[in-house]
C-alpha cells in the first residue's frame, strides 16, 4: 500500500469518499501492513509513526500468526487490533491514542 497505491486501490478514495483507504489485517499480512494499520488507524502524525521493526508490531505479528495456526480463518478488527496494542504495551498505547486519534476528535 505504502509503495504502489494505486495497485490495491485504483480508485482515489480520498476524492471520492473523503477518506483515506483502509487495509485489513489477516493470515497474509506482514510486519509493515501491521505498521501502516497502527500509524492510519490512530492518524499517528509523522513523529510519532512506527515502523516494522518496532518490538510491538513483531509482537503483534507473533499472536496473529498464531491464530490463524490455531484455525482461525476471518480477518482482525479494529477493536480487536486496538484491545491488542492494549494488551501489549499500554503505555505504547496510550501514546497512539494522545497524539493520534483523538486529535482527529475519533
Amino acid at each position: 500500500m505504502l509503495k504502489d497505491p494505486e495497485i490495491y486501490n485504483i480508485f482515489d478514495t480520498e476524492k471520492i469518499l473523503n477518506r483515506p483507504a483502509r487495509v485489513s489485517i489477516n493470515n497474509a499480512s506482514g510486519l509493515a501492513g501491521i505498521a501502516y494499520w497502527i500509524n492510519d488507524y490512530y492518524y499517528l502524525p509523522d513523529e510519532h509513526k512506527i515502523d516494522k521493526k518496532d518490538a510491538l508490531v513483531v509482537k503483534m505479528k507473533e499472536l496473529i500468526d498464531a491464530e490463524y495456526a490455531a484455525g482461525r480463518n476471518s480477518i482482525w478488527g479494529d477493536d480487536e487490533l486496538d484491545n491488542m496494542i492494549r494488551l501489549i504495551d499500554r503505555d505504547k498505547h496510550r501514546e497512539f491514542v494522545a497524539f493520534g486519534r483523538l486529535k482527529k476528535g475519533k
